[in-house]
């Protein structure tokens, strides 16, 4: 009789249906760890843009700021003041105008101040008034805060209770008329300075009455490339002046050029044109 065989099957996998399913695991599993790492990929590019958005916002804020306010044919910049790598400058720290002048003694002005940068103009700044097309300048001796009713001024001239009496080292204020426009400046220095940390910074200093000197540099942004990042200066016909800058009274526009770096990925850059009140 011939022999019958069982037809019944195990309800299991077999080996071969086993390993299919793992191979199949594995490909799943490849795939997903790919796309996770082109995630994050895509997610640190996308934080370094960002970032470097963020650097370069914070470098160009202050920089245009103080360049869109230069006079360099007052001269707002000094000679050998304008390099590839530093820019010194006389910064506005106030603005505003007389609103009374009394030339009794010690020349005395009073100033309704319109705009004030830290701690506004202090003794020892550099006050200019605009007359006749052009600013004429004196050193600050002293500045106090007085009240409307404490100066004479027009009332129609102050549009507020605070002013500022300022003393200046000249008793020659024949020239000068309540409504004049005036600012106070100081000289500043901003730098692309190598940090102790190997990277490229954007820094500033500031000129202390106190110690006369500049103060230690602090940083504004950064970090940013040092070879791509620089100043660079314009004449009056857009024509590039070779830095540094011999004769700063030519330089008509700056240049800002920087590049941001995060972690040793590539980030933005960016470059603004800014032209001088000559």
């Amino acid at each position: 009789m011939p022999v019958r065989r069982s037809g019944r099957r195990c309800s299991g996998v077999t080996l071969v249906e086993l390993l299919v399913a793992i191979t199949l695991l594995g490909v799943i599993g490849s795939a997903a760890v790919a796309a996770i790492r082109m995630q994050a990929g895509i997610h640190r590019r996308v934080g370094a843009r960002v970032t470097s958005a963020m650097q370069l916002h914070e470098a160009m804020v202050p920089l245009v700021a103080d360049l869109a306010l230069l006079s360099p044919a007052s001269g707002d910049i000094p000679p050998a003041g304008a390099s590839d790598s530093t820019l010194d400058m006389l910064a506005t720290v106030a603005s505003g105008y007389l609103c009374a002048i009394s030339s009794t003694g010690t020349a005395t002005l009073w100033l309704v101040s319109t705009a004030e940068r830290g701690g506004g103009v202090a003794a020892g700044d550099s006050l200019y008034l605009h007359a006749d097309g052009t600013w004429r300048g004196a050193r600050v001796a002293a500045v106090s805060r007085v009240k409307l009713d404490g100066a004479p001024c027009d009332p129609a001239l102050t549009g507020s209770t605070a002013l500022r009496r300022i003393s200046i080292d000249s008793t020659d204020l024949t020239w000068a008329r309540a409504g004049m426009p005036v600012r106070a400046a100081r000289r500043v220095r901003y730098t692309l300075y190598r940090a102790t940390d190997g990277s490229t910074y954007l820094g500033l200093r500031e000129w202390s009455h106190a110690t006369g000197r500049l103060s230690s540099v602090q940083p504004i942004a950064g970090p940013f490339d040092p070879a791509a990042s620089r100043f660079a200066y314009l004449d009056s016909t857009g024509s590039a002046l070779a830095a540094p800058v011999a004769t700063p009274t030519q330089i008509a526009a700056v240049q800002i050029r920087l590049e941001a770096t995060v972690r040793g990925l590539p980030g933005w850059s960016d470059s603004t044109i800014v032209a001088l009140r000559n």
